[in-house]
């Protein structure tokens, strides 16, 4: 079993760079934080998307492990979560 490590990022004006990483003992335990932190951003992307609002943004890294989220019509926070093993 792989340790994995979930890093969680908040870019904003209350909270500049706020991070969480905590350690799982096995990588679907990570998985299912890394799914707890990006779910609520990529449902406002996704109702976004629906709305015809370009200003929300997502980027996934190519094999899914990284994600961004990022808003450029309001000073909404933007959010960086990495998984990675230890």
């Amino acid at each position: 079993m792989k340790e994995m490590t979930v890093l969680f990022t908040i870019d904003d004006r209350m909270s500049p760079h706020w991070q969480i990483s905590p350690s799982y003992k096995n990588e679907a335990d990570a998985l299912l934080d890394f799914e707890r932190f990006t779910g609520p951003y990529r449902k406002i992307f996704a109702q976004a998307k629906d709305r015809g609002d370009t200003s929300a943004h997502e980027l996934w890294s190519a094999n899914h492990d990284e994600y961004w989220f990022w808003m450029s019509s309001t000073p909404f926070s933007k959010i960086h979560v990495k998984m990675s093993s230890n």
